[in-house]
């Protein structure tokens, strides 16, 4: 109902990992390595 209110703008989906990282760069900092893979491939899939 809320999509359909309000559509995602067109390239969310590529973006949404940026969106992600820095929550993840927050936990990986706080909790260690668990996080950090997924940091990685963020920022491997960017660069």
């Amino acid at each position: 109902a809320y999509r359909a209110t309000f559509p995602l703008e067109p390239g969310y989906e590529e973006r949404r990992a940026l969106y992600q990282l820095y929550p993840l760069l927050v936990h990986y900092n706080l909790f260690g390595e668990p996080y950090g893979a997924h940091v990685e491939a963020i920022c491997r899939r960017y660069v």
